[in-house]
């Protein structure tokens, strides 16, 4: 029984992370994202709690779209489930959400009066100081237009109430408030003061990059402009507004915008213009649709206190006993299905994630064997190729040799008798000549083939002795620049290394059309061997590399590396050369 509160505890726990998740997203002003969330959000194993909260932050999401009536829905829905479990200072809260909602889409002043009126009788002598602010600011806005002083003592309330709390953004909403107040009626017109309200507001907006609410502003700004026959600065305002990024409440900005721009061309005597910008803003209106909003908004309020009454009455003429009795038989049994689905699906995903598991272990032994067995054969070929390089090397040096060296001695008695003849003379010359370039040759392949490997030199000295034979005069010039390696590798890491370095500058010599080829050869503290070989030629696309015909190859080379535990890098580019570096831990 303690597995399974466990494990429901840490649904409950996941299923709280993301209601924390949309809520944040919500409070920083990404409506955007915040509506993908919530679709993505699975309320079947929800409490009554987390669907409240859910429905909650639902209305949040529909205030920015100015969809008020299914923000209006969504919260009575939330605050209907809050009440349920005694949450009483969520429904609180809720409920001013609400008759702030009812009070700015309606026409009845009266009645939001009256609502406004009730809830401050609960909330004043809890002296909660968040919700009074909230409370205040919302009268202000009611009596903004009809009364504005009384509005203007409303929002010095608020003012006053919300330095007790760390709410910023609410502060700024109320700056914002006074500054409209301050700025709109003659009788209590203050312009320079409104501006000041208006600054304080703003530096609350950008802290918190609310880019809306910024519009808000710089409109209100533009019409403290009009009123001061600063034109040009209010039409400023207006085109920055206009050219905004918006992230909530689009319609409704967009829409007071234009009223204002109408006002201001109206203001200036151009009649056109404020025609213009009120028809764009009639589009905008007809956008959000204020006159059905308002419907709605009224339907759903009606709707809701007939369901509020019609409970009332039924609870008033039902045993409290025995529903109290219906609703624990209820619950247990809900609860007792819940725990019985749970642990269904607990199972069934247990079981399916650990096929999953089984299935994904299978893979990943399967390629770790194609892998070993790939590098066992790159092994293979190596070896081999280093032992056919020793066979050849040794038949060049020991039969071919012998045969040249013998060949030329036979020759050179041959010359010591008296030609008489010029052109036999000449014959003979240019025969012993072709004999001797042979038989270097030869030699040479023989001693490349096997550099001071299979001696007692190691790899710098093999390597320079490589680059002294692989370089041509005032063509091709290889430079060997060693650092820090001054003690002998493994045997067989220098042999795989050396022949790793011979690959490389033969398809230099063969491709690259170089004139320069640096080799770095540089040691760390005896724990890390680094290899560059960089060229001056016409460069290749790594991309389209294909494994070479010939050779050890350079994707079977890159292997290798990765094998000792080491990386293998090119960089390349048409027409600017190119650099391999490549780097071995010892």
């Amino acid at each position: 029984m303690a597995m399974v509160l466990g494990i429901i505890a840490i649904s409950c726990f996941g299923q709280r992370v993301e209601l924390e998740e949309l809520d944040q997203i919500i409070n920083n002003g990404h409506y955007k994202e915040a509506i993908e969330i919530s679709k993505s959000i699975d309320t079947i194993d929800f409490t009554v709690s987390e669907r409240a909260e859910y429905n909650y932050l639902l209305s949040k999401i529909y205030r920015s779209k100015n969809e008020q009536s299914n923000e209006i829905h969504h919260l009575m829905r939330s605050r209907d489930l809050f009440k349920s479990i005694d949450s009483l200072n969520k429904v609180e809260d809720i409920n001013l959400t609400i008759v702030s909602v009812i009070a700015n889409n309606t026409d009845d002043i009266d009645e939001a009066r009256i609502y406004f009126d009730e809830f401050l009788k609960s909330i004043e002598k809890e002296n909660n100081h968040v919700i009074l602010s909230r409370a205040y600011r919302e009268l202000g806005s009611i009596y903004y237009n009809e009364q504005p002083e009384l509005a203007l003592e409303y929002f010095k309330k608020a003012l006053k109430e919300v330095e007790y709390t760390d709410d910023e953004f609410l502060k700024g909403r109320i700056y914002n408030g006074l500054g409209a107040v301050l700025a709109s009626d003659d009788e209590v017109m203050e312009l320079d003061s409104a501006m000041i309200m208006y600054d304080k507001a703003m530096r609350i907006y950008k802290k918190y990059d609310r880019k809306s609410w910024q519009a808000v502003i710089r409109q209100n700004r533009a019409v403290v402009y009009t009123k001061q026959k600063k034109y040009q600065k209010a039409l400023d305002q207006y085109a920055i507004v206009d050219t905004s990024k918006l992230d909530e409440f689009k319609l409704a900005v967009k829409s007071y915008l234009y009223r204002h721009w109408g006002d201001t061309y109206r203001a200036m005597g151009d009649y056109k213009k404020a025609l213009e910008s009120y028809e764009v803003e009639k589009i905008y209106m007809d956008s959000i649709k204020v006159d059905e909003q308002k419907k709605a908004i009224k339907d759903i309020e009606t709707k809701y206190k007939t369901a509020e009454k019609e409970l009332e009455n039924q609870m008033l003429a039902s045993d409290l006993k025995i529903n109290r009795i219906f609703l624990v038989s209820t619950a247990i049994a809900l609860l007792l299905l819940l725990i019985i689905s749970f642990l269904g699906y607990n199972y069934t995903t247990k079981k399916r994630k650990i096929a999953e598991q089984e299935k994904a272990i299978e893979t990943q032994k399967m390629q770790t064997m194609l892998r070993e067995q790939e590098l066992n054969e790159i092994d293979v070929m190596l070896e081999s190729q280093e032992k056919e390089r020793q066979r050849i090397a040794n038949d060049l040096h020991d039969n071919l040799g012998s045969l040249l060296s013998a060949l030329k001695l036979n020759f050179n008695t041959l010359g010591k008798r008296e030609i008489q003849d010029n052109s036999s003379k000449k014959l003979f010359e240019k025969t012993e000549e072709l004999i001797n370039e042979t038989y270097v040759q030869v030699r040479n392949i023989s001693h490349l083939k096997n550099l001071g490997v299979i001696g007692k030199e190691g790899l710098l000295i093999a390597v320079k002795k490589m680059a002294e034979k692989m370089s041509v005069i005032n063509e091709l010039e290889f430079s060997v620049i060693p650092f820090g390696l001054n003690n002998r590798l493994e045997s067989s890491l220098e042999i795989v290394l050396f022949r790793m370095i011979q690959e490389l500058c033969s398809n230099i010599i063969k491709h690259s059309r170089a004139n320069e080829v640096n080799i770095y050869l540089t040691q760390h503290d005896n724990h890390q061997l680094n290899i560059i070989i960089e060229d001056d030629g016409v460069g290749f696309d790594p991309q389209l590399l294909n494994k070479e015909s010939s050779g050890i190859g350079l994707k079977n080379i890159e292997k290798k590396v990765e094998q000792l535990g080491g990386t293998f890098t090119i960089d390349s580019s048409k027409n600017k050369g190119t650099t391999i570096i490549i780097d071995i831990p010892l």
